[in-house]
């Protein structure tokens, strides 16, 4: 579910910091210039019925496209724009992504797939700094977990979210570890981060070392381990 959705792994503020020091140091590429594949009207499918009826439906790979694109952007620490005006239009487009799913949000009996793509968007626009949105977000995925407490995803995305605050991080790691747990394996990035983050090098650097594992090909994992095991991520203060 939500497979083309692009999650986050570092996280902001002093996590962020940590990575940083262990990134490669040849200078990144600024971000690419938005060409939007669909438009937000495209979101809403309208066909007809047998009897001639108009019917609308949702189309579930336009919400995810604009979810994986904004994410592209609101993820990344500091947020990656390439100018103000990309800014704007990305925060116009989250915007009104959020305020169609709230629209389609009909309380206890909403649609779970629903009700994850609108916790994910207020996620995105708390990372984007939108008024109220972290308490939204918060509201949504506790909503979230008790309708799948066992659904991994639904685990990484709230412990991800937990983890990115300084206050509610150490109540992440039960939900990241629950995530590993039941197979979600990219869980274990963010669970050794924010490991880190609390000063718990070692039990960061096993999980960072399983994510590389089951990840051989991510180079800043590896860069990451490499930093940690040195010694230097004990010159970084942790929160």
């Amino acid at each position: 579910m939500l497979k083309s959705l692009v999650f986050v792994f570092a996280l902001p503020c002093m996590l962020a910091a940590i990575t940083a020091y262990a990134a490669d140091p040849a200078p990144q590429a600024a971000a690419a210039a938005i060409h939007w594949k669909y438009k937000l009207s495209d979101i809403v499918v309208t066909t007809t019925d047998v009897q001639g009826k108009a019917v609308n439906s949702l189309n579930v790979t336009v919400i995810d496209y604009f979810l994986g694109v904004i994410a592209g952007h609101a993820d990344a620490y500091p947020t990656q724009f390439d100018n103000d005006d990309q800014r704007a239009d990305v925060t116009d487009k989250l915007r009104r992504l959020a305020s169609v799913l709230s629209e389609l949000d009909t309380g206890d009996s909403v649609d779970v797939n629903i009700l994850r793509r609108e916790a994910y968007a207020y996620d995105l626009a708390y990372k984007l700094g939108f008024a109220a949105s972290g308490p939204q977000a918060m509201a949504l995925y506790q909503k979230l977990i008790a309708r799948t407490p066992d659904d991994p995803l639904t685990n990484f995305q709230y412990g991800s979210f937990l983890a990115a605050n300084d206050i509610l991080r150490p109540k992440s790691i039960p939900y990241l570890q629950k995530a590993v747990d039941l197979g979600e394996k990219k869980a274990n990035y963010t669970l050794g981060i924010t490991f880190l983050a609390m000063g718990q090098d070692q039990k960061g650097l096993v999980c960072l070392q399983q994510y590389s594992s089951d990840f051989p090909n991510d180079q800043q994992a590896k860069n990451l381990i490499a930093y940690v095991k040195s010694g230097a991520i004990k010159n970084v203060p942790h929160p």
